[in-house]
């Protein structure tokens, strides 16, 4: 349902919260000429959840993606962040 949504009104940028892996499958392969930028949580990669965001390549193109945490060292995936607020 979430899909068809998408492709009925023409978005040309969504994002996504919490997803996981295979939501995520999921949705690229119902939005043909969709992709995403954004990674896992938990391991940078395709661990956790994802807080991404899909675009329609027809009219954009990604020309930079970077992803980073609100932590000490925000270059590493999974730090609990209530051990850095103590």
């Amino acid at each position: 349902m979430v899909a068809s949504q998408i492709l009925f009104h023409e978005a040309h940028l969504i994002g996504v919260q919490e997803a996981l892996q295979l939501q995520m499958e999921d949705l690229l392969q119902r939005l043909p000429g969709y992709q995403f930028a954004g990674v896992g949580r938990k391991d940078g990669q395709q661990g956790g959840e994802y807080s991404a965001i899909f675009y329609d390549t027809s009219r954009l193109a990604l020309l930079k993606s970077e992803t980073f945490w609100l932590a000490e060292q925000t270059n590493i995936p999974g730090q609990n962040l209530g051990e850095i607020w103590q």
